[in-house]
C-alpha cells in the first residue's frame, strides 16, 4: 500500500490510499486537471497537451472533460479534434441539438449525416433502462428534498413515520440500483445533459442527500469508484464531508432527530 495524492496541484483535498496499480484513474484525472488549470491560467495550448494525453489512453472519459475539451478545439480552432470530440460525445448518447453551433464547420454535414449511426452505437453499447431508472429516482429524490424544505420552514405538515418512509424508499431504490446494475456511471448509462450543458449524471447528489439523511451507502467504496473512473475525485472530495445531525447510522435515527429540531422550533 502506498498514499498519493490524487493531484499534484493541491486542489483535490482528498489522499487516496490504494495499491497504485489497482487506481487506472490516477493519471487520467492529473491530466484533466492540469488541462483545466491550463485554461484557468490562459494556456490553452498546454492544456490542448494535458487533454490530448488524458483521452490517448483507453479510459471512458468523462463527459464534462470531453466537454471542456471540445471548447478548447474550438478556441483552437482545431478542426480535427473538434470532430473527434463530437463522435465521441454522440456515441454517448449526446443529441444532435447540442452540435448546433459547430454547424459552420467543414466536417459538419457528413457528423449529421453519419449521427443516426452513432445514436445506433448509443443504443447498443448502453444500459438505456438503467439511465431511465436513475433519472427517474433523481426526480423522486428532488421531489422529497422540495418536501422536506417546505416541511422545516413550517410552509406544510409532514409525520416523522413519512419522512422515514419517503427516504427509506430514495435509499431502497438506489441500493436495488445497484445490485442489480452495478453502480451508475457514464460507462454504463452514457452522457447526460442539463440545461443545455454537458453534466455529471445526478448520482453524486443521490448520495449526497442520503449521507445526509444518515445512510452512509458505498462510502467505504468512492476511493475505489474514483479509480474506476465512476467518479470524480472532486466529487469524493465533497461526499467524505457531507454528514447529518445523527452519527450516520441510518435514516431512522436522523430523521428523529431532525423531527424532533422541527418541533422543538415550533414550540
Amino acid at each position: 500500500m502506498r498514499i498519493f495524492l490524487l493531484t499534484g496541484l493541491l486542489l483535490w483535498s482528498a489522499v487516496v490510499i490504494v495499491r497504485a496499480q489497482e487506481c487506472r484513474y490516477e493519471n487520467y484525472f492529473y491530466l484533466c486537471h492540469a488541462a483545466s488549470a491550463d485554461i484557468k491560467d490562459g494556456a490553452p495550448e498546454k492544456a490542448v497537451g494535458h487533454y490530448k494525453r488524458a483521452f490517448a489512453g483507453d479510459h471512458f472519459p468523462f463527459g464534462i472533460h470531453l466537454h471542456e475539451a471540445l471548447n478548447l478545439a474550438i478556441q483552437m480552432k482545431d478542426t480535427t479534434w473538434m470532430k473527434g470530440i463530437s463522435i465521441q460525445l454522440a456515441k454517448g448518447g449526446v443529441p444532435l441539438t447540442f452540435f448546433a453551433k459547430l454547424k459552420d464547420q467543414p466536417w459538419y454535414s457528413i457528423f449529421e449525416q453519419s449521427f443516426p449511426e452513432y445514436a445506433q452505437h448509443f443504443k447498443n453499447h448502453f444500459d438505456l433502462e438503467l439511465r431511465k431508472q436513475l433519472l427517474e429516482l433523481r426526480t423522486k429524490d428532488s421531489l422529497f428534498n422540495i418536501s422536506y424544505h417546505r416541511w422545516r420552514k413550517g410552509e406544510i405538515e409532514l409525520s416523522l413515520e413519512s419522512l422515514i418512509a419517503d427516504a427509506t424508499g430514495l435509499s431502497s431504490g438506489f441500493i436495488q440500483l445497484v445490485k442489480k446494475y452495478g453502480f451508475p456511471c457514464e460507462q454504463k448509462m452514457g452522457y447526460y445533459m442539463e440545461e443545455d450543458k454537458i453534466a455529471d449524471l445526478p448520482v453524486a447528489i443521490l448520495l449526497h442527500h442520503l449521507y445526509q439523511f444518515g445512510e452512509m451507502i458505498l462510502r467505504d467504496h468512492l476511493t475505489e469508484m474514483v479509480c474506476d473512473g465512476k467518479l470524480r475525485p472532486q466529487q469524493q472530495a465533497q461526499l467524505i464531508r457531507v454528514s447529518g445531525f445523527g452519527n450516520g447510522t441510518g435514516i431512522e435515527q436522523e430523521m428523529q432527530i431532525r423531527y424532533g429540531k422541527r418541533m422543538g422550533n415550533r414550540n
